[in-house]
């Protein structure tokens, strides 16, 4: 059976508000004490998303941090995370300098 985390790879990887919010489900099964999962957000999901997040927190329940689409897309999400960070932080520095 393929993993929920290689099948919605896509959808986890968009660029909309949702698709975030499960990066950071995904973020948050493979270290919750650095990025928390704020549980209120399934509130806005609709089905299609919703469907997602129970797989993936079915298969991560299953198969932990044994299954290696899980690590890649966890490994992936945590280095776009700093990489939009840090591209926030030069854009910060720029405007600060350009005053």
């Amino acid at each position: 059976m393929e993993s929920p985390f290689k099948r919605h790879r896509d959808v986890i990887l968009g660029y909309y508000s949702t698709a975030h919010r499960l990066r950071m489900c995904v973020l948050s099964l493979w270290n919750g004490d650095d990025y928390p999962f704020k549980l209120h957000w399934i509130g806005g999901m609709d089905q299609k998303h919703y469907a997602i997040f129970q797989e993936m927190l079915e298969s991560y329940r299953r198969h932990g941090e044994c299954d290696p689409e899980f690590m890649a897309l966890a490994n992936e999400v945590r280095a776009r995370l700093k990489a939009e960070a840090a591209t926030e932080q030069a854009g910060l520095a720029d405007d600060w300098s350009d005053s």
